[in-house]
């Protein structure tokens, strides 16, 4: 986990090194850091029913205006003991991005997918989901982020051969703020 984190640090110093002057911060070349907490409820063939908090970050790049690609990184904040974290790539669109004014208060809309896979309870655990919801911008680079997110869960049990399949609903809010 340690050198995936540095890993993933080293491509981002990488990244903001190429970023150039751009308009507003969902402009290309911009950069996220998002940071989020979600309330969720788990259901599905062979998952523990159960509601927990979870907590996630992602670093992204604005590829074109509202476009923004990058990583993920989650983990369990209910569980102390257990490793419990997942990560891997997110994708990112924000609506009318082009018409940022870089006012306070203008709202938008934003969709995203994405795919991680990581460890939970000694079992490997894959998710890929997709997430709808608004940003509100509070100042010129810090937005409030509200939305929802439904999930595909895979649980891999090495030791006995199978796959346990279920599906996990989110709520939660989370702040994003842009480098440009």
């Amino acid at each position: 986990m340690k050198l995936f984190i540095l890993s993933f640090m080293t491509i981002l110093l990488v990244i903001s090194g190429s970023v150039v002057a751009t308009e507003h911060e969902l402009d290309k070349g911009s950069l996220s850091v998002s940071g989020y907490m979600y309330y969720h409820n788990q259901f599905g063939d062979a998952l523990v029913d159960r509601q927990l908090f979870v907590a996630n970050i992602n670093f992204t790049y604005a590829v074109k205006p509202g476009l923004f690609i990058g990583g993920d990184v989650y983990s369990d904040v209910n569980n102390k003991d257990s490793d419990s974290w997942w990560a891997g790539p997110i994708i990112t669109y924000y609506f009318n991005a082009e018409k940022r004014e870089n006012q306070f208060n203008q709202l938008f809309p934003f969709i995203d997918a994405y795919y991680v896979y990581g460890n939970e309870s000694n079992l490997k655990k894959s998710m890929l989901g997709m997430q709808a919801g608004l940003l509100v911008f509070v100042s010129e680079r810090i937005g409030i982020d509200f939305l929802v997110s439904f999930e595909n869960v895979i649980y891999h049990n090495d030791e006995f051969g199978n796959n346990n399949i279920g599906y996990q609903v989110f709520t939660g809010f989370g702040l994003s703020t842009f480098i440009f």
